[in-house]
């Protein structure tokens, strides 16, 4: 795997910062429905599996989810996947 241990580095530091909505990542969580509307109108997502790759928080894996899908996450931040698994458990 090619990862630049630059940009891990500077995701892990603000992997916090991806559900807060005026933050950083304000832009992201603005188009996420979107988004994730979009992916659902164009593709049959029930009863599959899907992979969100780079999936950094968890805001799309988790929008997608939350419509019924079977979503699974990767990222080279093991601090983002921490902050996305964290916040989907205590969304349920």
């Amino acid at each position: 795997m090619n990862i630049d241990p630059k940009e891990k580095e500077k995701f892990n530091k603000i992997a916090e910062e991806w559900w807060d909505p005026s933050g950083k990542f304000a832009p992201l969580h603005k188009i996420n429905p979107r988004r994730a509307n979009y992916i659902s109108d164009w593709a049959e997502l029930k009863n599959k599996q899907i992979l969100d790759v780079a999936c950094g928080g968890g805001l799309l894996a988790e929008a997608l989810s939350l419509k019924g899908d079977k979503v699974s996450g990767v990222d080279i931040s093991e601090v983002a996947i921490h902050t996305a698994k964290n916040h989907a458990d205590n969304e349920r």
